[in-house]
């Protein structure tokens, strides 16, 4: 009787294993290189060490990357029209001359722009081809991944994940990592030829997901006003792993720090112009990764111009796992976004949670979130005015003490805005989906 009692327990455990470790299954899915993707990996890393079975879906890089330690499907990244400058000029007016690419061409764009808007429901027939890796993500996810979870990176995974999710079960999982419909809002391209269709699928899309994340009290509160949303989503900002670093009072000379993309709207130009307002004690860095080398020469010939070689340089990039030591060896980081849409009102950069994890002062503009977030966590000041010369004024009236106390404060804020303490968040969403039928 107790050999069957006990047999008759372990099969209930077995049958129990077999049952989690069905329900615990993640499919990721993310239109990024995922190896260079500081959220998505830290969403897959967190759901593998706890014994999920992952698998993504994202872009390749023509760098060397470590072997991510879950099974990866990476499509080649849609190739932007970088390449023509190498084609010949009897083959550019061979294409230009053929009426079928100009019909197929006007007639993409004029879905883009018109059709869309007109009828929402006939996103389709632009999107799997805005760039074609979505389409070829479709494909690879539909033939090779299941998933009791779908987790959909940003607006443009949301009709995979739907449709894996109906081919293959599970439920969708909405991260939401910018205010979607207005991201890029000050491009005038953008808003006539990619807005509406990212108002068409997020919109129509929404509401199947059975949770929804984002990295902003601002963006939650926006897509509840925007789409009638019954629940909150969950805020989950985009923080780093805790690691303790040490307190280092700055001495008489303040360096200032801009790490992030080097980008337009960025308030990269209003720093170097405040340049020579500053008073002697200050010096600037710029370091990140440049996609337009002809906006960062730009820059840098605005340095030369304005004479403030001696206190504005440019630094190489570091992988995102080495930003917060990099950080270390400054006393103040910058965050100033510039253009005036709800986009840059809501958001909130990792940028911000690396120079607290770094133990930097932070100064920042007037956007809602990163402004609550200084003012709450008293790690920084915020500067209402960034014309040029106030905002040379206002650096040069730091003092080394109040910048000292500000110093100590970020990194107190630290140990609660990490991915340690908000990890759990998205794990236990994870975790509810899992189990529901």
């Amino acid at each position: 009787m107790l050999n069957r009692r006990i047999a008759n327990d372990l099969d209930a455990r077995m049958t129990e294993d077999v049952t989690a470790n069905r329900h615990k299954t993640v499919g990721i899915l993310s239109h990024s290189v995922i190896e260079k993707d500081p959220r998505v990996r830290k969403f897959a890393n967190l759901l593998h060490e706890n014994g999920w079975r992952v698998t993504s879906v994202g872009l390749s890089s023509d760098e060397d990357h470590p072997a991510l330690p879950w099974e990866h499907y990476a499509v080649e990244p849609y190739k932007y029209e970088v390449k023509s400058k190498r084609r010949s000029l009897g083959a550019m007016l061979i294409k230009l001359g053929q009426k079928d690419w100009w019909e197929t061409r006007f007639q993409h764009y004029a879905w883009r722009m018109l059709g869309v808007r007109l009828a929402r429901n006939k996103w389709d027939k632009v999107f799997w081809d805005m760039p074609a890796s979505y389409r070829q993500m479709r494909d690879v996810a539909m033939e090779h991944v299941s998933a009791a979870v779908w987790i959909a990176n940003d607006w443009e995974m949301l009709p995979l994940a739907t449709m894996l999710r109906d081919a293959k079960g599970g439920h969708v999982f909405y991260d939401n990592h910018e205010h979607a419909t207005q991201q890029f809002s000050e491009n005038r391209e953008w808003r006539w030829f990619t807005k509406p269709v990212v108002q068409a699928i997020e919109s129509r899309f929404i509401h199947e997901a059975a949770a929804i994340s984002t990295v902003s009290k601002g963006i939650a509160d926006a897509l509840v006003s925007l789409y009638n949303l019954r629940d909150i989503p969950a805020v989950i900002p985009n923080v780093p792993y805790y690691r303790a670093s040490l307190y280092r009072p700055a001495g008489a000379k303040l360096r200032v720090l801009y790490q992030g993309v080097i980008a337009q709207n960025r308030g990269l130009e209003q720093l170097i112009e405040s340049a020579p307002y500053w008073q002697d004690h200050l010096s600037l860095v710029i370091r990140g990764p440049s996609y337009l080398p002809t906006y960062q020469a730009d820059l840098e010939r605005r340095i030369i111009e304005f004479g403030v070689e001696d206190r504005c340089r440019f630094a190489k990039p570091v992988a995102a796992d080495q930003l917060v030591t990099a950080a270390q060896d400054f006393d103040i980081g910058v965050s100033f976004l510039t253009a005036q849409t709800m986009q840059s009102q809501y958001a909130m950069p990792n940028k911000i949670f690396e120079y607290m994890m770094a133990g930097l002062a932070i100064c920042v503009g007037s956007n809602t979130d990163m402004k609550n977030e200084v003012t709450e966590s008293q790690a920084g000041w915020v500067f209402e005015d960034l014309s040029p010369e106030a905002l040379g004024r206002q650096l040069s009236n730091l003092s080394v003490a109040d910048v000292n106390i500000k110093k100590q404060k970020a990194l107190e804020r630290a140990k609660k805005m990490c991915w340690n303490k908000e990890s759990p968040k998205a794990l236990a969403i994870c975790e509810q989906l899992a189990f529901r039928r």
